[in-house]
């Protein structure tokens, strides 16, 4: 009941008009969010995805690290390392940085955890909605083959391609996880009234996906290099020195 009569209280009077003022604020940089997000960053995860097929005009098969050792040879696979250790590092930048930040303010902002938690598996689960629509997205201009290309069949192939199951079913991942982060998020402010929330809530996110993007980069830098040993006992040949090094680390 108190969690009750804390929330609406949250949500009226000055919480209530600065809600609103938080909620324009929002919505003035939104546009440009938009744009960063179109023109910046996609372009840089979409060549990501590039380099790990096989691509001429269209996508053929995945490849692996293959094109980033034909570049740099066998450093491909140190400086894959290097960037999941880096993100391991952030992990322990961003932690200390919060415990720091709760000392300073004397503030015990460790229920943020919940929905830092809720806000990193809707970024893991929009990633792989991302992973998993492109194939289907980018296969329409293979559909369109020996067809007469008209707006209804490009406008009901964009439609199939966002209600393959599996893609489908990773958006509603990623909007239920989105909408049950904020709720948290909104309870735990008013069960801890830390003045610093923004700030611990981003560091937690930061602290989180540090740590999934650091995972996963170990977890396809190991796979990479358990298919050079493979190769090698196959062929015979000895392997080289950097993917020994770090099998060793």
């Amino acid at each position: 009941m108190k969690l009750v009569e804390n929330l609406k209280q949250y949500f009226s009077g000055i919480n209530k008009r600065k809600l609103k003022e938080n909620l324009t604020g929002y919505l003035f940089i939104a546009p440009s969010t938009i744009l960063v997000l179109v023109f910046g960053i996609f372009p840089v995860f979409f060549a990501l995805y590039m380099s790990l097929h096989k691509w001429r005009i269209k996508q053929g098969s995945y490849i692996g690290m293959r094109n980033y050792v034909k570049a740099i040879g066998d450093f491909a696979y140190l400086l894959f390392f290097a960037v999941g250790l880096l993100a391991f590092i952030g992990v322990y930048i961003f932690i200390k940085q919060i415990i720091q930040e709760a000392r300073d303010r004397k503030e015990q902002p460790w229920l943020f955890i919940v929905p830092g938690l809720l806000f990193t598996g809707a970024i893991v689960a929009f990633a792989r909605w991302f992973v998993l629509l492109l194939p289907n997205f980018l296969g329409i201009a293979d559909k369109l083959i020996g067809k007469t290309r008209t707006r209804e069949l490009v406008v009901g192939l964009l439609k199939d391609a966002f209600r393959v199951d599996e893609v489908w079913s990773a958006m509603w991942l990623f909007w239920l996880l989105m909408i049950v982060g904020i709720v948290a998020f909104v309870v735990t402010r008013v069960i801890v009234k830390a003045k610093g929330e923004n700030i611990y809530i981003l560091k937690f996110v930061s602290a989180f996906t540090s740590f999934v993007a650091g995972a996963v980069i170990f977890w396809f830098t190991y796979t990479e290099i358990a298919k050079i040993y493979l190769a090698s006992i196959e062929s015979d040949e000895p392997i080289s020195l950097v993917p020994s090094l770090i099998t060793i680390i």
